[in-house]
């Protein structure tokens, strides 16, 4: 696809524009280029709202379900897709950024961090995700983190009550759904991926040549962002300064 849009438009670069996990996606993909490829057909990478780091929602999605702010809908309704859903392993929070310090969920006397993923998932009775946590699914392309190596504009919103953690009543036993938990929240997310995660990319400045920039917009959620005049504003600003 980046190919034949190069050649559509007279040879030109393309810029690589992502929302959510297309952020995490696109830089795997980058990653696996060559210098050479990239040089001629990526302009550079602008991911909006990107989860870097993994967020602490994907935990609730996994374990007990999300209903997506849908008030009339039990969370068990949602559990056995996403319970099942490739992503979400990929996206638990990364152990760099959440440390086995950090309590993510605990579940009556069981405490579950970073350090952890395997006993969770084991003590849902959750095979497949279990399975992938043992393969080192969560570190594929978010472990090391190393930089796309194309010039980079990062998008994100902030001020919004995010998940910061999960307390359950009750300890897990396998093969049921947990009943809902009580929510913690921060406030410098986008109400779906933590700060820590979204600010990740900063730790490319210094560690390639290329630019390496993020824009910040307050009261903006993970999906507002898209309809936001002032980020859309924004992204047609900066594609007509790439070469």
């Amino acid at each position: 696809l980046v190919e034949d849009t190069y050649t559509l438009n007279n040879n030109r670069a393309v810029v690589l524009l992502t929302h959510s996990m297309g952020g995490p996606v696109a830089l795997s993909f980058l990653q696996l280029q060559t210098t050479e490829w990239k040089t001629t057909y990526v302009a550079g990478f602008m991911p909006l709202s990107p989860p870097f780091g993994g967020a602490v929602s994907t935990m609730l999605a996994l374990v007990s379900g999300d209903t997506l702010g849908v008030p009339i809908v039990s969370h068990k309704i949602f559990h056995p897709i996403q319970s099942t859903c490739a992503s979400g392993p990929w996206l638990f929070p990364q152990p760099s950024l959440w440390p086995s310090t950090d309590v993510l969920l605990t579940a009556g006397s069981t405490v579950y961090t970073s350090s952890n993923y395997t006993q969770l998932t084991s003590d849902l009775g959750l095979a497949q995700a279990h399975n992938m946590f043992v393969d080192g699914v969560n570190a594929l392309a978010l472990g090391a983190f190393e930089p796309p190596h194309v010039r980079v504009e990062v998008l994100r919103g902030t001020g919004v009550a995010t998940m910061a953690s999960l307390v359950y009543s009750d300890r897990f036993v396998s093969g049921t759904v947990p009943n809902a938990p009580v929510e913690r929240y921060e406030y410098a997310g986008d109400g779906t991926v933590n700060d820590r995660s979204l600010n990740r990319g900063k730790e490319w400045m210094g560690k390639q040549k290329e630019l390496v920039r993020y824009w910040k917009y307050e009261n903006t959620s993970h999906f507002g962002i898209l309809k936001s005049d002032e980020a859309l504003d924004q992204i047609v600003s900066l594609l007509v300064t790439f070469e």
